[in-house]
């Protein structure tokens, strides 16, 4: 099943049991600018962990983001990033899946500034018709 937000899909798990579940990934990208006059590139990294079960008709996931835009131009004090995610679906059926899931999200703040709250709740509903 593959609901809890496109971040959290679980049929990208590098282990997928009955009852259990989890899943790591590393990416790292190179960014090239496109303008003529600067010849600069800069990079970024992250990684996520997920993990979680399968009890009965209901799946709980955790999940845990990490992103660093460190070397990314122009980024000053905004270099960091994290997010915590949970999540819980409802299997209906074979083909009909409910869920919901938080987010956390807790970006970096430069020095005297306070971000609002950047939290998030999602609500999906999956139907598969093939």
């Amino acid at each position: 099943r593959c609901l809890v937000g496109s971040e959290m899909c679980i049929r990208d798990s590098l282990y997928n049991a009955d009852s259990y579940f989890g899943g790591i990934e590393y990416l790292s990208s190179t960014l090239d600018t496109l303008d003529d006059v600067d010849d600069d590139t800069t990079s970024l990294y992250g990684y996520y962990i997920l993990a979680g079960g399968r009890f009965s008709s209901i799946e709980v996931a955790l999940r845990y983001d990490f992103i660093d835009y460190t070397d990314l131009k122009d980024a000053k004090d905004l270099d960091t990033e994290t997010w915590w995610t949970f999540a819980v679906n409802y299997l209906v059926n074979d083909n009909t899946t409910v869920g919901i899931d938080y987010t956390l999200k807790q970006p970096e703040e430069p020095d005297g500034v306070e971000y609002p709250n950047a939290d998030e709740i999602s609500v999906m509903l999956e139907i598969d018709l093939l």
